[in-house]
């Protein structure tokens, strides 16, 4: 998230149980829609470039402000949202068929905490952050999406001020990382969806932590620190104890500060950061044992013409070969080209303008029309 106090969380991941779905339990309580604008749908070129969906864009029924808050469960076609201001979260289903967002029956939901932001899920669960209550709330998913509170929710991060949050690509635990506090919590996702803390969390060795990646196989943990603009690095047992990587925390480059960011590919061999201050995007390389180290030629200037801010959400597409990454200052979304060596390059220097200010990315996989699509969660002033 881009400015302190940060918002909530909610986390996205695959997996799970399919019989969790059948068991009964009561909806989320639904909150008043607010009638927004704020979710842009785009195809992708498979070039770089991006053109509107027909409609976008779409409501969200929340008001998004200044978090990002986007996750998507893609086999279910289903895109999470927190709106911070109003403290609650919308689940919507993309139609394939019309290209466009619909909301599901009761969204906005009530979250159960103060500030919702962020998303998580693991097939059958959603995971709900909420900032200034430092709790993560845990729902059932029904098989037509509505979320079914689980007994024994919210629980304590044993944080403070959530700022960034995530779930593991495995589906079993929830990573919030807390910026007044300096900690990161493991939480463990149980079968029925039930949260606990792994041992040792909440864990210190962050610093004003703001966001939270892992790698694909769930072994490596990373989160960007914003006081010391420095990444923090772990390893993580099947416990969800975690162990800093040597070498950790890694600093940026001289001349560069306030990490914002972080995103790993695919692959698990390259990690991307921004950095707020000037505006810039960097990559390292990812070794076996979890080291980082700078790509050559990174990192690249957002050369959005502010001093400071502006990188907020990334996303891969579905090749790896170009990032896509939401300029909350210039009202930007700026491509880059990534070459096999995790070289950047700008596929349009400075930018493609977009109608609102936008503040996180996401690319599930879906099409259109047989092209991929991508939407943007945007704030129009």
């Amino acid at each position: 998230m881009h400015r302190l106090p940060a918002i909530a969380a909610l986390a996205l991941a695959a997996g799970g149980c399919s019989k969790a779905r059948e068991i009964p339990g009561v909806p989320a309580p639904s909150a008043a829609a607010t009638a927004d604008r704020n979710l842009f749908g785009y195809v992708l070129d498979g070039a770089g470039g991006f053109a509107p969906l027909p409609g976008s864009p779409f409501a969200s029924g929340g008001k998004i402000d200044d978090v990002e808050s986007l996750s998507a469960l893609a086999s279910r076609n289903l895109l999470f949202v927190g709106n911070d201001v109003t403290s609650t979260f919308s689940v919507l289903r993309f139609d394939a068929a019309q290209g466009a967002l619909v909301a599901l029956a009761g969204s906005p939901y009530q979250s159960e905490g103060t500030v919702t932001a962020e998303t998580g899920a693991t097939g059958d669960f959603l995971f709900v952050g909420n900032a200034t209550s430092n709790t993560v709330s845990s729902y059932r998913l029904r098989d037509d999406g509505v979320p079914l509170v689980i007994e024994g929710s919210p629980v304590a991060t044993g944080g403070d001020l959530i700022e960034g949050m995530t779930v593991d690509p495995l589906g079993r635990f929830v990573f919030v990382a807390s910026a007044n506090s300096n900690t990161l919590s493991v939480l463990r996702i149980a079968a029925d969806g039930t949260l606990t803390h792994a041992p040792g969390s909440p864990n210190a060795g962050v610093f004003l932590p703001d966001e939270v990646a892992l790698d694909p196989a769930g072994r490596l943990v990373y989160v960007t620190n914003r006081s010391q603009a420095t990444i923090s690095a772990f390893t993580l047992a099947s416990d969800g104890r975690i162990t800093p990587v040597p070498g950790s925390p890694f600093p940026a480059p001289a001349g560069f500060g306030s990490h914002e960011h972080c995103l790993v590919d695919r692959t698990g061999t390259l990690l991307i950061a921004t950095y707020e201050a000037p505006p810039a995007i960097s990559s390292y390389r990812i070794a076996q044992d979890g080291t980082l180290t700078q790509v050559p030629g990174t990192p690249v200037l957002l050369n959005n013409g502010a001093a400071s801010g502006g990188p907020e959400g990334m996303a891969f597409d579905p090749t790896g070969r170009f990032l896509y990454v939401a300029d909350h200052i210039a009202n930007r979304l700026h491509v880059f080209a990534v070459d096999p060596a995790g070289g950047l390059s700008a596929v349009v220097p400075g930018g493609t303008p977009l109608p609102a200010e936008p503040l996180d990315v996401i690319i599930p996989g879906w099409q259109f029309n047989g092209r991929t699509v991508m939407f943007v969660a945007a704030v129009l002033h």
